[in-house]
């Protein structure tokens, strides 16, 4: 894996176009299911059984992590509408209590935020529009969460002053944070890992017409201050696990301009893996903490664990369960039959990799 040394930046072009709509109208998908969300929160907050009772044994004991210097990448984390009433019943330790210890054993740990740290309602109504618990914060940060994407399309549901609080809240718990909902020059995560300097990047993809040179130029920039650039892009159709057209392009396109690193999210859904120029792609990882509880497959996702050896690099993948909204690392048959269902949507070649758990780039 070539590390060291700057790519030229290449036209993105078509690559990044999407349509911005006139307004921000919610997934009809999600926004048809308001209704039975309610009566599912209002369920969940009342329950004292042993299912939702924190102080009752775990469901199942997560398989022990090993590690010596690591980063490790989780999905999407939203921690208001019903997951807000699940931690009401529950405590605000709740959603992370069995992936704890594989989170905090790494020297890093990244995951996307999909909404707001912010008291700001504006739309109370809408179920679509999301705002935390500022509180949650520390949660994060007591899980073993480094750092989180800004980078998406729910980061301005309560405009501009809920990111501010967002921001604000983060730093206060001594978490980093990344990307920009709107543009292509956000904040760059900057630390380092066995002895290299690693620089993440956040990108929306959702909504907009897309910088192409704003990007590259984005791309390049933390490439001439790092060894290894991370790009996390917020792309992709809801609920497909097939990468769309955009993804696949705009992934390489990425590479060419520099990353060396694709770690993607928005579908809900876990989509294929890819090596392109010796650089992987995960183009989602689905759900981490989320309350999509309608599918089996918005109640899966997958971990990453990088780790690096002299310049070759090696990504664990770690399948979850996400269970009532407390995501558990699955193993034997059930980790076997998620990585086969990975290495189906994937590049034919990594298929003997993924079924072991491990990418080699």
């Amino acid at each position: 894996m070539y590390i060291a040394g700057s790519l030229a930046c290449l036209g993105l072009g078509a690559y990044f176009y999407t349509v911005m709509p006139s307004a921000r109208p919610a997934p009809v998908a999600d926004q048809s299911r308001n209704e039975a969300f309610a009566a599912l929160a209002k369920q969940l907050a009342g329950k004292t059984d042993q299912d939702t009772n924190p102080a009752s044994p775990p469901e199942a004991t997560p398989p022990a992590i090993e590690t010596n210097s690591s980063i490790v990448f989780a999905g999407d984390i939203m921690l208001g509408r019903y997951v807000g009433e699940v931690v009401k019943a529950n405590g605000a330790g709740y959603p992370f209590l069995k992936i704890k210890d594989a989170v905090s054993s790494a020297d890093e740990a990244i995951a996307n935020l999909e909404g707001p740290l912010t008291k700001i309602n504006n739309d109370p109504g809408n179920q679509m529009r999301f705002n935390f618990d500022p509180a949650l914060a520390g949660e994060l940060s007591s899980a073993g969460f480094d750092a989180v994407s800004l980078a998406n399309n729910h980061a301005l549901d309560q405009g501009a002053p809920g990111l501010s609080d967002t921001q604000a809240d983060l730093k206060a718990a001594g978490l980093g944070y990344f990307g920009d909902p709107a543009r292509a020059d956000g904040p760059v995560y900057q630390f380092t890992a066995d002895g290299k300097k690693i620089a993440v990047l956040g990108f929306q993809m959702v909504y907009g017409k897309l910088d192409s040179v704003g990007y590259a130029a984005a791309i390049a920039a933390a490439k001439k201050e790092a060894d290894f650039v991370i790009v996390m892009p917020h792309w992709g159709t809801e609920y497909k696990h097939e990468a769309n057209a955009i993804q696949i392009n705009s992934a390489h396109a990425f590479i060419d301009a520099g990353a060396d690193m694709i770690v993607g999210s928005h579908p809900h859904v876990v989509e294929g893996i890819e090596i392109y120029k010796n650089r992987p792609i995960f183009y989602s990882l689905g759900n981490l903490i989320f309350d999509q509880y309608f599918s089996k497959d918005t109640q899966e996702g997958l971990m990453l664990r990088l780790n690096f050896s002299g310049d070759q690099g090696s990504v664990d993948l770690l399948p979850l369960e996400i269970p009532k909204s407390q995501p558990v690392l699955v193993d034997g048959d059930k980790k076997a039959k998620t990585l086969q269902e990975v290495a189906s949507l994937s590049d034919p070649a990594l298929k003997d990799q993924i079924l072991t758990g491990n990418i080699n780039f």
